[in-house]
């Protein structure tokens, strides 16, 4: 929920047509009840007139790579 508005926020402007590439970091409720970092990242195409078309994009689990980088932080 903390990462929510961001989220939103850039996907809107993703939307909106206010940008055609979004990138972002957040983390997710896991199915298990667990918290999972993911990496996201997307892509619109639009037709001539700017109009939305199609989105592509992919979210990437990354809960382990961060939690190794913090423990070689500590």
């Amino acid at each position: 929920p903390d990462d929510l508005p961001a989220v939103q926020a850039r996907f809107r402007a993703l939307l909106a047509g206010r940008d055609d590439r979004w990138a972002g970091n957040f983390r997710f409720r896991h199915a298990d009840g667990g918290w999972r970092e993911l990496e996201g990242r997307g892509l619109a195409t639009r037709d001539a007139d700017g109009r939305l078309r199609r989105l592509v994009g992919a979210l990437t689990d990354v809960t382990e790579r961060r939690r190794a980088e913090r423990a070689l932080r500590e």
